[in-house]
């Protein structure tokens, strides 16, 4: 029995198993390319995602209208933006005289 082992079926089992060796690295030499092509892609382009991008420029809008409302100059809105205050918020601490917002409580 050993020796029909060793003639018929050892052989196929090596194929089988060079086979499934052979597979595998067609899978990971494909993944390769295909993460090389898209980064490719993605730096010749610059390409960004559009959602993160609208959401910057909205923010900056609406900043924007509001300190247009509130008739700040571009120093203003620049000392605004550094302490994190809105227009409303810059104008009031303005008014007191204060660096920080502080709400009577």
């Amino acid at each position: 029995m050993g020796c029909l082992y060793q003639i018929i079926l050892l052989p196929f089992q090596v194929m089988f198993l060079i086979w499934n060796l052979m597979i595998a690295i067609i899978k990971s030499m494909f993944t390769l390319i295909i993460s090389f092509y898209t980064w490719g892609i993605k730096s010749i382009f610059n390409i960004k995602p559009i959602t993160t991008t609208k959401k910057i420029n909205n923010k900056e809008s609406s900043f924007d209208k509001e300190a247009k409302l509130w008739g700040l100059t571009e120093e203003d809105k620049r000392i605004a933006k550094e302490e994190r205050l809105s227009p409303a918020d810059y104008i009031e601490a303005e008014e007191r005289d204060n660096d920080d917002l502080i709400d009577d409580d």
